[in-house]
């Protein structure tokens, strides 16, 4: 998927490859990264900030971000307060459609197996686990709830050094899948 993105780039709007990009490094929701606002990203502070009422647990969520993010965020125009506006409507996200499409197309185009935006988030989950990232922070990394009374009232931790860890340990996994550094594929 990566390569198929790096391949495609002069036939996808920045917008559409960043949103794809930031999902898999991310393993955030794609309709939570959709509707990004630039005041919401704090690249000196290198964190990226989902307000309570942008996420499906009605909570805020503030996570790191990694040097690959911001190279994602650093190819995204800057065209007024959302990250991945609408091209009819600047002021409303990107649908989720248009990112569906844009995958269907990169399946067929690069033989790709086909897959959904969600597929994304579950890849993610899934390889964290294999790396060793553990439960807990893949939980605060995806702001899933836990259904237990401290987590739903008592702690309110944020986790972000822990977070940042899991992220760089996944970027410089994808690094070593891709081949990037290490002279091999």
């Amino acid at each position: 998927l990566w390569e198929a993105l790096d391949n495609d780039a002069d036939r996808m709007s920045p917008f559409t490859v960043a949103a794809i990009r930031l999902a898999l490094l991310s393993g955030q929701r794609l309709q939570e990264v959709l509707r990004t606002r630039w005041s919401q990203v704090d690249l000196s502070e290198r964190t990226w900030l989902f307000p309570r009422n942008q996420t499906k647990t009605k909570r805020p969520h503030l996570l790191p971000t990694t040097d690959r993010m911001e190279a994602a965020f650093h190819t995204v125009p800057q065209l007024g307060e959302m990250v991945f506006p609408n091209a009819r409507q600047p002021g409303e996200p990107m649908p989720f459609r248009t990112i569906t499409r844009a995958i269907d197309r990169l399946c067929v185009r690069h033989d790709i197996e086909p897959f959904t935006p969600r597929d994304l988030r579950r890849t993610c989950t899934t390889h964290w686990a294999r790396i060793g990232i553990q439960p807990s922070v893949r939980f605060q990394l995806q702001n899933r709830t836990l259904g237990d009374i401290e987590s739903k009232h008592y702690n309110r931790y944020d986790g972000l050094p822990e977070k940042r860890t899991a992220l760089e340990t996944w970027e410089g996994e994808l690094d070593r899948i891709l081949g990037i550094g290490s002279g091999s594929n």
